[in-house]
């Protein structure tokens, strides 16, 4: 399997200014203040500014402090590893980031002491990481033999000089060995200047096909030492390197390791780690790519899932390339078609977004790749029925292409490689396909139309309908498991051929109609009073083409002929927007605008299906608005916890402790008590951020195990918006400032469990466990949120256990 570690969650510092009012000063003779030559990661605390990140997919609550087994003074850092298939996580990993960068420049090495509850292999160490994604001088050591006693370990660093202003302090990741989880103790870690001995670096030395435009990180760089009689590898990020080309006109290099292709031909590329020359060469060779577009698929698009086509429409991604892996991708258009270019292809990993890929009812895998060098790899993986990565119910398998194999892979050409799924015989699970990683000869390869295929056309839908995820009060919905229905007469009239029966298609009820010549679904009175809608949707799955869709308004008297109805009918194939896909799932969202004769819209009465398939199955049937409301219009979830599970700071649900403020002095927002469907509610408006306070009477929370508030806001939530919720304690003498304090802030967004959502309440259930900076909670004295919601209504402030 790939590595699998690392990090989505991006930290976000928010600061206070200091406004000075004074004699003018000469700011031109100000210098810029150093960055601080801290050592300290972590001694008997967290070192200065130093705040630990979880990696995503990790077990984010892995982490904590241990005051029975230390190596030294009081306190250790304790890491749970989880065991196979642990709902919690599939690793324990992340970064320890200081919120101002270090110098290192001064140091020669990281050192930390470790013990395990059990012999292990240590996945991972290193410094360098910053959990951005972006970070450029990351060095590390695989496979550290950990023992049950105290060890101290050595990772020198590859060239300080390049260290002055560095964020990553230290990281590790490690998973479960054999049928269990372990335990792991860190100590004393920190930085020192201590004899290491003399570098020597050393680049892969290899032959790489590339073409014009592409970016090419030296390959396989590691710095390997002498340490306590014994070799260390230290495998470090190609920035740490200067590259040198023989032939700048083919390949210009960069101070950092990275090699711009300019032109074609050849040239050799060796390095130096500072003023030490590098073993290894690296030849590039230089073709023109590819110069006309890959072939245009022609398969029916009810037969395909997509991954990346111009053709279809594709299932939503997480990434294209991860973190982890070493290349780099660029959409580029050839031909007026877009592709997909890899640069640094030693492997890339393409991962599909949660819940996966179901390609249980497909045949085949696509995948057209241009290449220089054979040859060419794909895996897919699925990760079984929990979603997760190493929970146990994985499966793979990887097949390799050149000239010779069935698909031959034609180099500097396309290829069109249509692989039979029963040729990845490893890959025993097809249900959750979450990654398709491709690896080969060529530095440089171009791919397009990535998709799974199927050439039995099924006789009826396999999975559920898409699952619709507009908030419900912008929706008014005939017939769905996501939303409350209105009043329906029926679904099928005793005047129409058709019959109905309701049916279940992956635990998601459907409506499946026979004898579809036509069939009439009427709401009840008083009707249904769409004039606040813009669109009307429903899923669709038929095995021929036209569908077609009558909307009928019986007028303000609510009465068939009653001499004010209006209706209009629109027919849907696949050339029609939106388009009907034949064998799958079509979701079709109307304008309501497009049905042109439907001069009423407040009294919609029937709605009535047509087509050429005798049996159809429909699902997710309403009329929607996109306008986000300024408002909400329903009140917050109301909580069910059992009261003596909880202490309230504000719910209509329980009894609420003393509040001292919900909104400080010194806060950046403005406050308002509102009702929301008759509940109480705080709104938050110019929030920039808020402080609330119960410093007066602190809070107790040992017992507690989550903290919980619902949450409303009309601002968009996608990237890179977030929301920030910071706990603090006060400490043992109850009071702000005392010395004993402790805090930590959470960062969430769209992207993260729980996730931030525009127009919907949202539960933020957070256990204590992710502050992990909040290492007492027995006062909790502050409550800050902030962000980038400029508007959040807030209700049911609780902790629980």
């Amino acid at each position: 399997m790939p590595s699998r570690f690392y990090s989505s969650i991006f930290p976000v510092l928010v600061g206070s200014a200091l406004f000075l009012v004074g004699c003018a000063r000469d700011l031109t003779q100000l210098e810029p203040a150093p960055f601080p030559a801290e050592s300290a990661v972590f001694l008997d605390g967290f070192g200065p500014g130093v705040d630990f990140q979880a990696f995503a997919g990790s077990k984010v609550d892995a982490l904590s402090l241990d005051a029975a087994v230390k190596r030294s003074g009081t306190t250790s850092l304790r890491v749970s590893v989880p065991g196979p298939g642990d709902a919690s996580g599939g690793f324990a990993g992340g970064a320890f980031v200081t919120n101002v960068p270090r110098d290192l420049t001064g140091f020669t090495a990281l050192t930390f002491w470790a013990r395990a509850s059990t012999s292990a292999t240590l996945n991972v160490a290193g410094l360098g990481n910053d959990n951005t994604g972006t970070s450029r001088y990351p060095a590390e050591v695989s496979g550290l033999a950990l023992t049950t006693t105290w060890t101290k370990y050595i990772i020198p660093i590859p060239l300080a000089a390049k260290l002055s202003r560095e964020r990553g302090a230290f990281f590790f990741a490690e998973g479960a060995e054999g049928a269990a989880g372990y335990e792991i103790w860190f100590d004393d870690i920190q930085f020192e200047d201590i004899p290491v001995g003399s570098p020597r670096p050393a680049i892969g030395t290899t032959t790489i096909a590339s073409s014009v435009g592409a970016e090419v990180s030296l390959p396989g760089t590691v710095v390997g030492y002498t340490i306590g009689g014994g070799d260390l590898v230290v495998n470090a990020a190609p920035a740490y390197f200067t590259a040198i080309s023989d032939n700048p006109a083919v390949a210009a290099v960069s101070g950092e390791g990275t090699v711009s292709v300019v032109g074609e031909g050849s040239a050799q590329v060796t390095a130096l780690l500072g003023t030490t020359p590098a073993d290894g060469v690296v030849t590039i060779n230089v073709g023109a790519g590819p110069q006309s577009a890959a072939p245009a698929p022609t398969r029916d698009p009810g037969m395909v899932i997509s991954i990346f086509s111009d053709a279809y429409t594709d299932v939503p991604m997480s990434f294209f390339e991860a973190d982890f892996d070493p290349a780099t991708v660029t959409d580029v258009q050839i031909a007026g078609d877009n592709v997909k270019r890899y640069d640094n292809l030693t492997f890339a990993v393409m991962e599909i977004a949660p819940p996966r890929l179901d390609a249980t009812a497909m045949t085949g895998f696509h995948m057209d790749v241009f290449t220089d060098a054979a040859p060419f790899r794909i895996k897919l993986v699925d990760f079984g029925a929990d979603g997760a990565f190493a929970g146990g119910d994985d499966s793979e398998f990887e097949l390799s292409f050149d000239p010779a194999t069935s698909p031959a892979l034609t180099v500097g050409n396309w290829s069109s490689l249509d692989i039979p799924l029963s040729a990845f015989t490893g890959l025993t699970g097809k249900a959750h396909i979450s990654q398709v990683i491709i690896s080969g000869g060529s530095a440089t390869t171009y791919v397009d139309n990535i998709y799974f295929f199927s050439d039995v056309v099924p006789t009826g839908p396999q999975s559920a309908a898409p699952a619709p995820t507009r908030d419900p009060g912008m929706v008014i919905s005939i017939f769905s498991d996501a939303y409350t229905d209105v009043p329906m007469s029926f679904f099928e009239a005793d005047f129409d051929p058709a019959t109905v029966a309701e049916v279940q298609i992956a635990g998601d009820n459907v409506k499946r109609y026979d004898n579809l010549t036509f069939a009439v679904m009427e709401i009840a009175p008083p009707r249904l009073d769409a004039s606040a809608m813009i669109g009307f949707h429903m899923d669709v799955f038929t095995d021929a083409a036209p569908f077609r869709i009558k909307l009928v308004d019986f007028g303000a008297d609510g009465a068939f002929a009653g001499g004010d109805d209006s209706e209009f009918e629109l027919s849907f194939d696949p050339a029609t927007s939106p388009a009907l896909t034949v064998g799958n799932w079509s979701s079709l969202d109307i304008p309501l605008s497009a049905f042109t004769g439907l001069t009423g819209k407040a009294h919609i009465s029937q709605v009535v299906i047509s087509g050429g398939s005798p049996t159809t199955y429909v699902d997710n049937i309403y009329f929607f608005t996109d306008v986000v409301p300024t408002a909400p219009t329903v009140a917050a979830p109301a909580p069910t916890l059992a009261a003596a599970d909880v202490i309230s700071l504000f719910s209509d649900a329980y009894p609420d402790v003393p509040v001292d403020t919900w909104s400080t002095v010194w806060d950046v927002t403005e406050l308002a008590d509102v009702q929301v469907a008759g509940n109480a509610t705080k709104l938050y408006t110019n929030l920039v951020f808020a402080g609330i306070e119960t410093i007066g009477t602190p809070v107790n929370a040992t017992a507690m195990t989550h903290f919980r508030m619902d949450i409303w806001t009309p601002n968009p939530t996608a990237a890179p918006a977030v929301f920030k919720v910071k706990l603090v304690d006060l400490g043992a003498n109850g009071a702000f400032g005392g010395g004993d304090d402790v805090e930590h802030e959470v960062v969430l967004s769209a992207s993260t469990n729980p996730a931030i959502r525009t127009g919907q309440w949202v539960t933020l259930d957070i256990p204590f466990s992710a502050f992990t900076g909040l290492v007492t909670r027995g006062a909790l004295g502050q409550l800050i949120i902030s962000g980038d919601l400029s508007t959040v209504y807030v209700d049911n402030v609780l902790l629980h256990r």
